[in-house]
Order: structure tokens, then C-alpha cells, then sequence
């Protein structure tokens, strides 16, 4: 394992990691203290290592469900869920504990409320692979008046037009 330093020699801050490697912060004309926007230059291109997206997690979903509550009291949720991964698996109905859900939302939870189950791994650089599950409601906005009043003029007027059709062909 090798140990990092900090050395201050004429004016210039150093970072010495094994023997090898000396990198300059700062030009040598400031001192070190005064760095506005330090410069960090490798003396050595062979040591570079890229830090940029060091942190970055990626997510590996193995299994997705579209959900829909069934029904619900304040312990647990009844749901039947549809296998979005593969869509040839039948419908499953589950009970899920109320502590499942994230607290912004339990709110939603309703009879007919649709949700989103993942379950997959989360790894990154720096972090050990680990399992999560994520369920999610849907939020849409609630519909107006008018849109309802659209929707049922619309409505009515298919089964206008089927029922006529129908009458036809009999």
C-alpha cells in the first residue's frame, strides 16, 4: 500500500505517492496557502489515473413487474403484478408490507393505483455490488371537469355508433 504526503519546499506544494511519482500544485511563484485555482501537474504521464466518474453507481435490473393494488389497510398491500421481463409469465398477486414503499409514496396508495417494481444490483468503482428493489407510483395529474365531461361525450357517442351497428347486422 503505498502512503501520500504533503511536502512544502520552496514555494510549491508537493504530493509524493511511492518514489516514483511527484506531482506540483500551483505555479512555483505562489505560495501555497494563496491557491485561488491550483494546477496539479503529473511529472510523471505514466501514474495518471482518471478520477472522473470514480463515484458513478450503474444499476443491472433483473427483474421488473408493473403493479396494480388491489387492496390495501394500514400494514400491508395487496397487488397483482405483471412480469414486464418476460410478459409470457402469468400474472402473480402478492402482499407487500407497507414499509416497502418510500414514505413520499405511501400517499398514493389507493385501490388501482399502478406502480413500477425493480429489482436488480447496484455497483460501482468504489462500492461493493448490492441487491435493491425500488417500487415507484405512477404520478398523473388528476383529470378536470371538462376532460371527464369530454371523455363521457366521447364515450357516448361509440356506443352510439356500435349500437346502431349492431342493430344492422342482427
Amino acid at each position: 500500500m503505498s502512503t501520500a504526503y504533503f511536502a512544502q519546499q520552496e514555494n510549491t506544494v508537493s504530493v509524493e505517492q511511492n518514489e516514483n511519482t511527484m506531482y506540483r500544485l500551483g505555479d512555483a511563484k505562489t505560495d501555497s496557502s494563496s491557491l485561488k485555482d491550483p494546477v496539479i501537474k503529473p511529472r510523471s504521464p505514466r501514474h495518471l489515473v482518471s478520477v472522473a466518474g470514480m463515484n458513478n453507481q450503474i444499476e443491472v435490473i433483473k427483474q421488473k413487474w408493473n403493479g396494480v393494488v388491489v387492496d390495501y389497510d394500514d400494514q400491508e398491500m395487496t397487488a397483482r403484478l405483471e412480469d414486464l421481463t418476460d410478459p409470457k409469465n402469468p400474472d402473480e398477486i402478492v402482499v407487500l408490507s407497507i414499509e416497502e414503499i418510500d414514505k413520499g409514496d405511501q400517499a398514493l396508495i389507493q385501490n388501482g393505483a399502478v406502480f413500477l417494481w425493480h429489482i436488480g444490483y447496484r455497483q460501482g468503482s468504489r462500492y461493493p455490488r448490492e441487491r435493491f428493489s425500488k417500487i415507484s407510483f405512477r404520478r398523473l395529474p388528476k383529470w378536470t371537469k371538462e376532460e371527464i365531461q369530454d371523455a363521457e361525450k366521447l364515450a357516448k357517442e361509440y356506443s352510439d355508433f356500435f349500437s346502431i351497428n349492431s342493430a344492422h347486422d342482427a
